[in-house]
């Protein structure tokens, strides 16, 4: 394979045109400066209000989107511009930087309706070019379901214009069901959430069976937890359908990428190529972009793809084969790391990392025989293997956890499942579903110095070299939950299932048998990480969603573009595997190439690349791709920890480094865990 080039590259390749007759063409101007508003209503806001009831009344379908004002937000007291079918405002400066935009948009609620004027209001956010002339439009989604990418997008607004380039407006857009867009999906309420509705269920802990167990044993608990889980499944849905109604109809990713192009259209104009950097859920957006508007297609990187045809047209219990493909070799790297450095899991530096895996295979087969209890814990209670075979999993995603994953876990060996449950529960929480809620102490007390919790890393405040990490009072035991940031905002309900069941082919529920056996042949044969995933992702229990989106795009997925795509993968991505990648490259031919980062970790933020940043800064500059076989290298947790690799540096690549370092740590947080992939 093409090795990892120097220092400053010399030669990127060829040159690939960006556009066709098009490219010379400026993108539209950016909208009128903001000019500080009264409380009350200026004659122009009357005006403007009075043509859009107006608009209404008379029912003119074909400009009602570029004219209606959401009334709701003429209330607040920001200066506001309205600009067709935007508001734009200054975003909150208590939070985010100065310059950065924020607003809303309406789009058509049903795109296949030629006559209905009904709107959902996304909540979007613009980061504006610094230098000029301008490229245009630049999307950036690089999550899971889940939080918003839009606040997401504005913690990075510093950095991400030094990784993507200053000349683009970086947009950032809640998708409709999503974060502070409509119509969240509210399918339990906030007295009763989600989260509570599964505690201790199977589908918060997991599948649990142990390695030293009979088949005829492993039967017997595998068929009475998915027949728990299936109804999980059905009563769940069955409330969600009874709370959110018809708007289920309109929340799927083929709406989602009819919102970008719509909004794209808006703001570069008819026929301009649509730019977009997505990752994890990201990738998925991505790849219906390409093929449902082939000819838009401008500079789009997709990070860490999830597989697409998995996620539309494949039975779920059938997809985790292919699902953990890589995870049994990041989890072999997470040991071999653990022997060299002596961690806390291996007995002496050098150790056969065969030997440590023995003992945690004991510790889950423990766990699955008798749960271990935590009084201790965040949230007292008892340690199951669910929970701790799901931290592990959560911890293969980011190796810069994985020294205090290992200290973790040591602990869970010698009997104290505290810190280990705390890192569960950091991710599992119920929250409020106040956008702006102050975490209640008691369930997330202060931490203090750094140095400590091994999963939370996005939660902690960043530090050079690399995000830090937080301790608490030991009080709560050695580990605990990190996150303080008020305005984090996470998956709470069911939007990972809205999204993926209507995306998918529905069809009958497998026999009960059948999966098991699916299971058994992929715990033995693949990964033992299949009792999670097998109930957590998802489109777990899509064969009792009742709804039917209105609009279903399923492929093909393999259109020539307009200008060939980016895609990076990991060779050791436990979630989004590299086969999803090259499978993807393959089928797009010359419209694609394929850039493989050497590295753990999901997507190649896990661990940051000079290599990979500099070949993406060039792709996104010029459109020029990396040559064919193109690997890259990475630094590592240790080069971190030694600070080795920085002395010799410019101060350049010290901050390329830091920043790629930063918006790792906010795309692990978007990246859902489990969510997609």
């Amino acid at each position: 394979m093409h090795e990892e080039p120097d220092i400053p590259i010399p030669d990127l390749g060829q040159n690939v045109p960006y556009d066709d007759e098009k490219a010379d063409e400026e993108p539209k101007e950016d909208a009128p400066a903001l000019e500080q508003q009264p409380r009350f209503f200026t004659s122009r806001q009357l005006i403007i209000i009075c043509i859009g009831l107006t608009i209404l009344i008379l029912q003119a379908p074909s400009t009602i989107f570029y004219l209606t004002i959401s009334l709701n937000h003429l209330f607040d007291n920001s200066p506001i511009i309205t600009d067709g079918p935007f508001e734009w405002g200054p975003c909150d400066e208590d939070r985010f930087p100065l310059g950065t935009q924020c607003g809303y948009v309406d789009v058509p609620k049903d795109y296949t309706s030629e006559t209905s004027n009904s709107t959902y209001s996304l909540s979007v956010a613009r980061i504006p070019a610094t230098q000029k002339p301008k490229k245009g439009t630049l999307f950036f989604m690089h999550g899971g379901i889940g939080g918003s990418i839009k606040d997401m997008v504005l913690d990075q607004s510093s950095w991400l214009h030094s990784i993507l380039g200053e000349d683009y407006d970086i947009v950032a857009i809640d998708p409709r069901g999503l974060g502070d867009s409509e119509p969240r999906v509210r399918c339990f309420s906030q007295d009763f959430p989600h989260q509570v509705f599964i505690r201790n269920t199977v589908l918060e802990k997991g599948l649990e069976i142990g390695s030293d167990q009979s088949l005829a044993e492993a039967r017997l608990l595998l068929r009475s937890q998915l027949e728990e889980a299936n109804k999980i499944y059905r009563a769940q849905f069955e409330v969600c359908e009874r709370e959110m109604g018809k708007d289920l109809r309109y929340l799927s990713t083929t709406a989602v990428a009819r919102d970008f192009e719509f909004i794209a259209t808006y703001l570069d104009g008819k026929d301009a190529p649509i730019n977009f950097f997505g990752g994890g859920y990201g990738s998925i957006v991505g790849q219906y972009l390409i093929n449902m508007f082939p000819d838009r297609v401008g500079r789009i990187v997709l990070d860490g793809v999830a597989d697409v045809e998995a996620w539309t047209n494949e039975q779920p219990h059938l997809s985790h084969r292919k699902h953990l493909a890589a995870v049994e070799a990041t989890y072999d790297l997470f040991l071999s790391r653990c022997s060299r450095k002596s961690c806390e899991l291996a007995k002496f530096a050098g150790e056969d990392p065969a030997l440590i895996r023995a003992r945690l295979d004991s510790l889950f087969d423990r766990l699955a025989a008798e749960p271990l209890a935590v009084p201790r814990a965040v949230r007292p209670g008892f340690l199951t293997s669910g929970r701790a075979r799901k931290l592990l999993l959560l911890a293969l995603e980011s190796p810069s956890s994985w020294f205090g994953a290992y200290d973790c876990f040591s602990d869970a060996l010698n009997g104290e499942g505290t810190s280990v449950m705390n890192g569960y529960l950091s991710r599992f929480l119920p929250e409020p579903y106040d956008p702006w809620y102050e975490p209640i102490e008691e369930w997330y007390p202060e931490p203090s110095v750094a140095n400590g919790c091994p999963i939370d890393i996005h939660s902690a405040v960043p530090t050079f070299p690399f995000p830090g990490f937080k301790t608490i009072d030991p009080d709560y035991g050695r580990y605990a939950r990190c996150m303080v940031e008020s305005h984090r905002k996470r998956y709470r309900d069911l939007e990972r299932s809205v999204f993926a069941c209507n995306d998918k082919r529905w069809v009958p529920a497998p026999n009960v048998d059948e999966v098991v056996e699916e299971v058994l042949e992929t715990y033995h044969n693949v990964s033992h990480f299949v009792l999670d995933t097998m109930v957590s992702r998802p489109d777990s229990g899509c064969q009792y969603w009742l709804d039917r989106p209105v609009e279903r795009f399923e492929g093909p997925w393999n259109h020539t573009l307009r200008n060939p795509i980016l895609i990076l993968g990991n060779t050791a991505d436990p979630m989004t595997p590299l086969s999803v990648g090259k499978n993807l490259a393959t089928a797009l031919g010359n419209s694609s190439r394929l850039l493989v980062q050497d590295t753990p970790g999901r997507g190649t933020f896990a661990l940051p690349s000079f290599c990979t940043a500099r070949f993406v800064q060039e792709y996104m500059r010029s459109g020029t791709l990396p040559p064919e076989g193109t690997l890259c290298k990475s630094l590592s947790p240790e080069d971190y920890e030694e600070l080795e690799a920085y002395s010799e540096l410019t101060e350049q690549e010290e901050n390329l480094l830091v920043n790629l370092g930063i918006i790792g740590t906010e795309v692990d947080r978007m990246g859902g865990g489990l969510h997609v992939g």
